[in-house]
């Protein structure tokens, strides 16, 4: 990942919008946005399913160690511990095991 974040290459208008936000609010939503389009470009790559669920474990697995090397993990362990946030919502185990079953959870 560049040091450009996801928003303005992604969500132009909400990167707009962002500019009336105070700026660490803006800066956690970019992290939480950048977090969730991470895995969500995993999915949408044109690859294999079998390299999408290989990036996605390699992913998972860089996230439950708190891989701080990685600034997108690094930025979404500080909103979960600053925030109390339960890892039960933020479970990749569900997300990946839902894709090998070819399932889709809906919210």
């Amino acid at each position: 990942m560049t040091k450009k974040n996801y928003l303005s290459i992604y969500a132009k208008s909400f990167n707009w919008a962002g500019f009336f936000l105070p700026k660490r609010t803006y800066q956690q939503c970019s992290s939480l946005y950048d977090f969730c389009r991470y895995i969500d470009n995993i999915a949408d790559d044109q690859g294999e399913i079998e390299k999408k669920l290989i990036d996605l474990e390699s992913f998972q697995n860089r996230f439950n160690s708190k891989d701080n090397r990685d600034p997108i993990i690094k930025n979404i362990w500080e909103i979960i511990e600053n925030y109390n946030i339960s890892l039960k919502i933020i479970n990749l185990r569900d997300l990946l095991t839902d894709h090998r079953s070819g399932g889709s959870k809906g919210p």
